[in-house]
């Protein structure tokens, strides 16, 4: 199972390495973000276990990320970061979650097309236990039309290991491309992207075939001279399970569509208000996937 995840972070770490051989002297940026916050759920889920309650909820939220992206070349570039989000609710304590994110990415940008690879390592905790590690590889291809128009395409390699419940342990493959076209001179744009995947689980019940459509309209404005950014996006999510799940004698369908509006105002330089209002519609066959849920997110953010 783990080949074939292996292969892409080889790729980027070969890449890597011939970047720093025939590199000139680095171009360092630096950027870091940290949020603190409550946000309101009106049902609590662990999607991963198709764990559910319909009790409300308030949680406190944190969320921290550095980044940092070195141009190694005038065309070549290395990127890496670690990102951290823990949510914990004043009720119940079996859905708190906190959950860290490393990455690393390397790209050179050709005249035809920018190619690079990356891995992202994640590793959540549940109710303060091992939870869930995932590794995920990527190879893409990119390439920006007139300065208006961003074409993404990548093939993706998941492994997930779940702490003490093996039978969720799985591998998927997927494609996806996703497309952004900018207006007013990069304030606004407007996304899209749809992605395929195929996950086998060591449960047969679990493997499916998946589809997800996205996309977003995002604008920065003025407000009483301060900088602000509304952005409002839909997703939907399409899996057929492959097998027959014993617990409902036949297999397993889930649709799911999420639409989230986010607010985000400058108070001072480098402080801003963030805010968020989304509204979850999960349909199953599988009772305990089959819900709905609303959150309301209010934090401060400050930027470095």
């Amino acid at each position: 199972m783990k080949n074939p995840v292996l292969m892409p972070l080889v790729a980027a770490t070969v890449c890597a390495n011939a970047l720093l051989a025939y590199g000139e002297p680095a171009k360092t940026k630096l950027d870091a973000e940290l949020d603190v916050g409550m946000e309101y759920n009106s049902s609590l889920a662990v999607e991963e276990l198709d764990r559910t309650t319909s009790e409300s909820d308030n949680a406190l939220l944190v969320r921290g990320k550095l980044n940092g992206q070195w141009g190694v070349t005038d065309r070549s570039t290395l990127k890496g970061g670690y990102s951290y989000l823990s949510k914990n609710y004043r009720n119940n304590s079996a859905f708190d979650m906190a959950i860290h994110q490393l990455f690393v990415d390397g790209s050179h940008d050709f005249d035809l097309l920018t190619v690079g690879a990356s891995h992202h390592f994640a590793k959540a905790e549940l109710d303060g236990d091992d939870f869930l590690d995932l590794n995920q590889s990527s190879i893409y291809g990119s390439r920006l039309f007139d300065k208006r128009i961003f074409v993404r395409v990548a093939a993706d390699f998941r492994d997930k290991e779940f702490d003490g419940r093996p039978e969720r342990n799985a591998y998927s493959q997927g494609l996806g491309s996703d497309v952004y076209v900018f207006f007013n001179n990069a304030k606004t744009y407007v996304s899209v992207g749809i992605n395929g995947e195929r996950e086998n689980a060591k449960a047969a019940e679990l493997d499916y075939d998946g589809l997800t459509f996205k996309s977003k309209v995002s604008n920065k404005f003025r407000v009483m001279d301060r900088d602000s950014k509304v952005g409002l996006s839909y997703r939907y999510v399409d899996r057929d399970y492959d097998n027959t799940d014993p617990l409902i004698g036949t297999e397993r369908r889930d649709r799911r569509h999420t639409t989230r509006l986010e607010w985000e105002l400058e108070l001072v330089p480098h402080l801003d208000l963030v805010s968020a209002v989304e509204y979850g519609d999960y349909r199953s066959n599988l009772d305990s996937a089959d819900y709905s849920d609303t959150k309301a997110l209010l934090a401060l953010r400050l930027k470095l």
